[in-house]
């Protein structure tokens, strides 16, 4: 397997009365992964305002008030790419337990989310879906509704096991985008594509901090 990292979303939620949250920085950056005789993956990543489209630096939710659940964020992650190798794609997750997270994720569980700061054993549930055109998207919960899809944690015990696992967190591949849980659906994706993200705030407590320094968007051939 070939793969490029192509930097991280670093990403924090401070509570007060409202809910904010509030991305401290992304790596817009252009990567290819080549191999010879197996076409390519190139790939290159924007920060838009949902309802604007204009770019911005932030992921954000605002006017958010708990209790609540799932709710989806203010600005979305345009991604423009081009997929030619049969086995090329391009992923997201998260990986709290590395040695670049801050904080990282001490739990036993999925590390998949937002990591409360205060006890790094706890976390928020954070999912994702991409879709072939911007549009207007409504939260739900991954387990109900298959088109989106909760991040997953590079430390997850089965996330390099099989095939299937590592599907989970492709959003496109040479077939098209990610639209639905499940290997085969694959379809449309004209770029550049949108990946919307939402956080579940079901368990969330305040005043806390809840952050992630690592979502990261990968480019690979394998």
């Amino acid at each position: 397997m070939k793969r490029i990292l192509l930097g991280a979303i670093v990403c924090f939620a401070s509570f007060g009365v409202l809910f904010s949250f509030t991305s401290q920085g992304i790596s817009t950056v252009t990567a290819t992964a080549e191999l010879t005789g197996e076409g390519i993956v190139q790939m290159s990543i924007e920060i838009k305002n949902v309802l604007t489209h204009s770019t911005t630096t932030q992921i954000y939710w605002s006017g958010i008030t708990l209790p609540t659940g799932w709710e989806v964020a203010d600005s979305y992650i345009l991604l423009h790419s081009t997929i030619t190798a049969a086995s090329g794609g391009i992923r997201i997750y998260t990986d709290n337990k590395s040695a670049d997270a801050n904080p990282q994720y001490t739990g036993s569980d999925s590390g998949g989310g937002l990591v409360d700061t205060s006890d790094t054993t706890k976390k928020l549930p954070i999912g994702w879906k991409i879709t072939e055109d911007t549009t207007t998207v409504s939260a739900a919960d991954p387990d109900s509704d298959s088109s989106w899809f909760y991040f997953k944690d590079k430390s997850d015990s089965d996330f390099w096991i099989n095939a299937d696992t590592q599907d989970y967190s492709t959003v496109k591949k040479a077939d098209g985008i990610h639209y639905n849980q499940g290997s085969s659906n694959y379809g449309g994706g004209t770029s550049p594509d949108a990946i919307y993200m939402e956080c579940n705030f079901t368990n969330a407590v305040t005043p806390r901090t809840y952050k992630t320094s690592t979502i990261r968007i990968e480019a690979f051939i394998q």
